[in-house]
């Protein structure tokens, strides 16, 4: 899947792991607006995320996370919790 994000603050780099509403990730792959490569990306600049474990859902908030577990741990959480009130 690929997300397009817009960095608001701080700076989202290749490699970072992450969360966006029910899904989690690792950014594989940063690509510009003008459609390179790049390796990081800061604020009020649009970029492409490859890596996430899914699709998010437009307007999703994208957080960079310490740790692989802990951005897992909350997207399944976020998971559950939709989960619930659906059903």
């Amino acid at each position: 899947p690929v997300m397009t994000v817009l960095i608001q603050n701080g700076t989202l780099k290749k490699g970072d792991t992450f969360v966006c509403g029910a899904v989690s990730g690792r950014v594989r792959l940063l690509i510009g607006s003008d459609g390179t490569q790049i390796d990081s990306v800061g604020p009020g600049v649009p970029a492409e995320v490859i890596g996430a474990s899914a699709t998010a859902l437009a307007g999703d908030d994208f957080y960079v996370m310490d740790s692989d577990s802990e951005a897992r741990r909350i997207a399944e959480d976020r998971s559950e919790r939709m989960r619930s009130k659906a059903g």
